[in-house]
């Protein structure tokens, strides 16, 4: 029996969606960050 190999345009699309996930944590991260440091100036 041969496996299927993996669906690229599936494979792409995960990887995508854990990109923006990713991001978007980090983002939020980083305000939290902001706002505990003192104001600029």
């Amino acid at each position: 029996m041969t496996s299927e190999p993996p669906n690229l345009a599936e494979t792409l699309q995960q990887i995508l969606q854990n990109q923006q996930q990713f991001q978007q944590t980090v983002t939020q991260e980083l305000n939290q960050l902001r706002a505990r440091l003192p104001p600029p100036g």
